[in-house]
């Protein structure tokens, strides 16, 4: 599947998927055992390191093309689902003023990384129908 993202887009999710692998690794090893989350982990690397490749020849408004399999989209899907939920869960609890709420999101650049949900959700949806 031919995932088209904009480089800030692209920057700004490989910043996320950085910051969040010690997460990640956690919780594919306890959901889905040693080995199979191991396995994950390695396919959720491999979609880290393809995006992180190309970062230094980015332009931010320029629209970049990556394939991505089956597995490495819905993996990615499954991603922005959980630290969506988690950091709204996180944002409540610790940021009570809506203000607050939303200067926190624009520092996070959180408007590209939601457009990047959209795209992925998008082409999960022509997988799935």
């Amino acid at each position: 599947m031919n995932l088209i993202l904009t480089g800030t887009e692209t920057e700004v999710l490989t910043v996320h998927l950085h910051v969040m692998r010690k997460n990640i690794k956690t919780v594919l090893k306890r959901n889905y055992g040693h080995w199979e989350g191991k396995r994950l982990l390695k396919v959720y690397d491999k979609i880290k390191d393809e995006l992180k490749d190309k970062l230094e020849f980015l332009e931010a408004e320029k629209e970049y093309h990556f394939v991505f399999n089956r597995e490495e989209l819905e993996l990615l899907h499954s991603f922005l689902i959980v630290f969506f939920n988690k950091l709204n869960e996180e944002m409540k609890s610790k940021i009570k003023n809506n203000v607050d709420r939303e200067k926190a999101k624009e520092n996070m650049q959180l408007a590209q990384l939601e457009e990047v949900q959209k795209k992925v959700n998008e082409l999960v949806g022509e997988l799935v129908g």
